[in-house]
C-alpha cells in the first residue's frame, strides 16, 4: 500500500496518521485495538521509506498527557511535522462523554508552552497578534473552513469540516467546483446574530474556541463553552497583557452568567 501511495507523485500532498500514545499500552488503551500500536508505527515507517510527506497528528487528552512529549520526539525520530490540539470535542450526536477526557487548563497551558518551542510543530488553535488592544473576534471562522479547505466524506458529501454539516453537497450528483462556490460563499457571507457576545470579548485573542466546538458544545456556531472560557481565561491571567485587559474582563463577565 505504501507503493501504491507513494505513486500519486505530485497529485498527493501529504499523508496525516493520529498517533494517540507514544508507547504500546496508552495507544492502545484508547484505540481500544489490540496491535495498532505496530501496525500505525510501521505505516509510519513504510511511507517514509518510500519518500512520502507523513505529518502525525494528536490530541492531548488524560490518557496519553504524561508522554505527550514524548509523541512529540517520535515525529522527530521520523523527521515529520507535528501537529496536535489540546481541545477534546462532543460526538457528532452531541453525546458530551468525550469531554471527560479533557486535560485541565493550568496543564494544556504549561505543555503549550515546552512545545511551542519546538521546531517542524502546528499547534491547531495558536493565535498570534495579541495586543491589549485587540479586543473581540470579528470573523467568525478563524480555520481554513470554506476558505482553503473542505472535506469529503466516503459518500461524497462535501462538509466545512468533519463536525460542521451545513450546508452539505453532493458531489457525485454535482462537481466539486460548485461544491466549494457554495461552502465558500456560506463562510463569506455569514453574519452572526444580535447578542454575539465574541465580537466584543476580551478574551477572544485568548479563546481556542471554533465555530464547530461552539456547535458541539451548544448547539450554535456562534456560541462558546465554559470550558473554552475557563482555558482563555486562565492564559489570559497568565500573560503580561493581563493588567491592561482585567478592567474589561470585570466588565464582560457578568453576561456570561
Amino acid at each position: 500500500m505504501a507503493k501504491k501511495i507513494a505513486s500519486l507523485g505530485t497529485s498527493l500532498n501529504r499523508v496525516d496518521i493520529s498517533v494517540l500514545g507514544a508507547t504500546k499500552d496508552p495507544f492502545e488503551k484508547i484505540t481500544r485495538k489490540k496491535g495498532s500500536f505496530e501496525k500505525v508505527i510501521n505505516s509510519i515507517r513504510l511511507l517514509k521509506d518510500e519518500g512520502v510527506d507523513v505529518q502525525i497528528k494528536s490530541t492531548l487528552m488524560k490518557p496519553n498527557k504524561d508522554e505527550f512529549l514524548m509523541i512529540k520526539k517520535l515525529s522527530e525520530r521520523f523527521d515529520t511535522m507535528f501537529r496536535y490540539s489540546p481541545t477534546i470535542n462532543p460526538r457528532i450526536n452531541g453525546d458530551k462523554s468525550p469531554l471527560k477526557y479533557q486535560v485541565a487548563p493550568v496543564q494544556v497551558y504549561e505543555l503549550r508552552k515546552k512545545l511551542n518551542s519546538s521546531r517542524k510543530l502546528i499547534n491547531e488553535e495558536e493565535l498570534e497578534g495579541r495586543s491589549s488592544e485587540n479586543l473581540g473576534r470579528k470573523n467568525l471562522f478563524r480555520c481554513g473552513a470554506g476558505q482553503s479547505e473542505v472535506t469529503i466524506s466516503p459518500y461524497g458529501e462535501m462538509n466545512l469540516c468533519l463536525e460542521i454539516h451545513y450546508p452539505r453537497y453532493n458531489i457525485l450528483k454535482g462537481s466539486f467546483e460548485e461544491g466549494w462556490k457554495i461552502l465558500k460563499e456560506y463562510v463569506q457571507n455569514f453574519r452572526p446574530p444580535k447578542g454575539y457576545f465574541c465580537k466584543d470579548c476580551v478574551l477572544a485573542q485568548f479563546c481556542h474556541w471554533c465555530p464547530a466546538r461552539g456547535l458541539l458544545t451548544s448547539g450554535a456556531l456562534t456560541r462558546c463553552s465554559q470550558q473554552d472560557r475557563a482555558q482563555a481565561l486562565f492564559e489570559a491571567r497568565h500573560s503580561p497583557l493581563w493588567k491592561k485587559m482585567a478592567p474589561a474582563w470585570e466588565r464582560q463577565k457578568r453576561r456570561f452568567k
